[in-house]
């Protein structure tokens, strides 16, 4: 029996337990794989250590509350069970030969058994979430949004299903990142950008860098056709909407032309300031002529008392000023003395109505 066993079995080590919890993530590292090895030659009281974490790891994953607790698995498959036999190596050119193929079958084994990287990320009305991603790269969901993130070998590509999100894009020049949204790709490298995507509009605001802006159609093109394309750097946002017949055609605006072919897309560049692109993060809310409709969908992510406008009239009115998002109350206030607009409270929040001239 071995040392650590002589003085108290049920005794586990941080380094161990901290090392086991990597292996059952796939965090393992080459330089974890080495140690695993030194302790196989120096220090196999730690291998058992293991051992023991594993069996109570599976006997765990046997156990089953009930139904209307929780879902336990069957048995809960060990990575540590399927190459813990390879660290009791019975002679030094084993030893080496077994770190090769240790090291080989998690490099190899995180690209094929694992796969690409796919992930959702939704978070509640009121919340702010900050996720970083593997690759150093970190996004910023406001309230009620959703990205998808699919992180494959030669390709970072997300798509933002609903909300708004700011992104901060880790430099990677074998992989570009792409993000999809309401019908357009923002492809950008090593850039910062917010995307706000509202009432099926999608606006992109870029705080460092550049982006590219192009169709998500844009592989469906036929083989003699340019796929339509805008560039918007440091200070510029992109308004991108789709084209009704009441909106104007300019036969000197190619994307105009091509995004009407393929789907009716308005691409409208102008300058902001960065600051406001993203001041959500804040607290703080800074509209330059927004609709009033966008707004109060800007701020019921993070409002729990809800706004809605009941008269479609109140809908395209501009916006300007700067908002806290935890002072509703202020800011319908602010629109009622600007505005022919008048409120209801009710117990879910307010619903804005035309005041009458009287």
């Amino acid at each position: 029996m071995t040392q650590r066993s002589q003085k108290n079995k049920s005794y586990i080590s941080k380094e161990v337990a901290d090392m086991f919890v990597r292996i059952e993530a796939h965090k393992c590292k080459v330089d974890d794989l080495r140690r695993m090895m030194d302790w196989a030659a120096d220090s196999p009281e730690k291998l058992e250590e293991m051992e023991e974490l594993s069996s109570l790891y599976e006997a765990v994953g046997k156990v089953k509350p009930s139904e209307d607790i929780i879902h336990a698995p069957d048995n809960i498959p060990s990575l540590w069970q399927n190459f813990s036999r390879w660290l009791r190596p019975s002679s030094p050119i084993l030893a080496a030969g077994l770190i090769a193929a240790t090291i080989a079958f998690f490099v190899i084994g995180n690209v094929l058994q694992f796969g690409p990287v796919h992930q959702n990320y939704k978070t509640r009305i009121g919340e702010i979430r900050n996720v970083a991603l593997e690759d150093g790269s970190e996004i910023y969901l406001n309230g009620d949004s959703l990205v998808t993130v699919n992180y494959q070998k030669d390709q970072r590509y997300l798509v933002l299903d609903e909300g708004e999100a700011f992104f901060e894009v880790a430099k990677d020049k074998e992989r570009e990142f792409i993000v999809e949204v309401g019908g357009v790709l923002v492809q950008a490298v090593g850039t910062a950008f917010n995307i706000d995507y509202t009432e099926n509009d999608v606006t992109v605001s870029v705080t460092e860098g550049t982006v590219k802006i192009g169709l998500a159609h844009e592989a469906k093109l036929p083989a003699n056709q340019k796929s339509p394309t805008l560039y918007a750097s440091v200070g510029e946002r992109v308004a991108v909407k789709k084209a009704t017949s009441a909106m104007p055609q300019s036969g000197n605006d190619k994307e105009t032309d091509i995004t009407q072919r393929l789907g009716a897309y308005i691409l409208k560049k102008e300058e902001s300031s960065p600051d406001h692109f993203s001041s959500w993060r804040s607290g703080v809310l800074h509209l330059d002529g927004a609709p009033l409709s966008t707004t109060i969908d800007r701020i019921n992510r993070q409002s729990r008392k809800q706004i809605a406008i009941s008269d479609v009239r109140l809908n395209p009115l501009p916006i300007y000023g700067s908002f806290r998002l935890d002072d509703t109350d202020g800011f319908i206030k602010a629109i009622e003395v600007l505005y022919p607009i008048q409120h209801i409270e009710t117990e879910k929040g307010y619903v804005l109505i035309y005041r009458e001239n009287s």
